[in-house]
């Protein structure tokens, strides 16, 4: 069994306000599917369900410990430590330095002025294992370099996902001419190819699923498969075969 949609889901109304984020979607491979990046938003026992289309068929029951989660998105310590100030994120409080990036893909600098700086010190061996370039200024000041791409690689939220088809993975209309998709795919991997997140080791492995995506649509987009052709092999009386 292969590409068997599965959605993975919490039931909300024993969830207590928590919420699942991370990839939710996923495909079977040889019978399989794997989910590699769930987040629960709080500490607690959910009922993880799994789904085909508009049924269940699996539920798992999960308790989530409460820990010194160093988890750089949302719900971890030292995400909830910086990300707030990390203007392009929609979010921030603080000041965002120099011109505004391209993309979200590009790099930018927030400053975090003290005394919020004091917080995030115990967090700056977390963040730059994972890639943040951070730097101390005058008076306690913190510069951190980042891609404001990293929340939705952190949540999941508005990337290609392995349900959608090839058109919406690639944010083209059904109706898009051949150099509208290569346009949107070529932009998509300026994004996503997971040599630009090289120096950004925790999200490069997420970022290389996302690209895996959009150059799977882009491929049969651009160059779908030719459909077989029955070919006769016997007499009048055999039945045609595909070769």
């Amino acid at each position: 069994d292969n590409a068997t949609e599965v959605r993975a889901s919490i039931d909300l109304a024993r969830a207590h306000g928590a919420t699942l984020d991370g990839f939710k979607h996923n495909k079977s491979v040889n019978g399989v599917v794997q989910f590699n990046f769930l987040r629960f938003s709080q500490p607690g026992a959910f009922d993880l369900r799994f789904s085909i289309g508009d049924k269940y068929v699996a539920m798992v029951r999960v308790v989530v410990e409460p820990t010194g989660d160093e988890g750089l998105g949302p719900t971890g310590r030292c995400g909830q430590v910086y990300y707030p100030h990390l203007t392009s994120f929609n979010r921030g409080t603080n000041e965002s330095v120099g011109q505004p990036a391209v993309s979200a893909g590009d790099e930018q600098v927030a400053l975090l002025r003290w005394p919020q700086s004091v917080e995030a010190l115990a967090c700056v061996p977390v963040m730059e294992d994972a890639g943040f370039k951070i730097s101390q200024g005058w008076g306690g000041d913190l510069w951190v370099w980042y891609r404001p791409a990293m929340e939705a690689l952190e949540t999941g939220e508005g990337l290609p996902q392995a349900y959608m088809d090839f058109y919406e993975r690639l944010g083209v209309p059904l109706n898009a001419n051949e150099r509208k998709i290569k346009k949107a795919y070529y932009q998509l991997s300026l994004l996503w190819h997971p040599d630009r997140w090289a120096s950004y080791p925790l999200y490069q492995r997420l970022a290389q699923d996302v690209f895996e995506l959009v150059s799977e649509a882009y491929r049969l987009l651009t160059d779908p498969p030719v459909p077989k052709e029955p070919v006769v092999t016997g007499g009048d009386d055999s039945k045609g075969a595909y070769m």
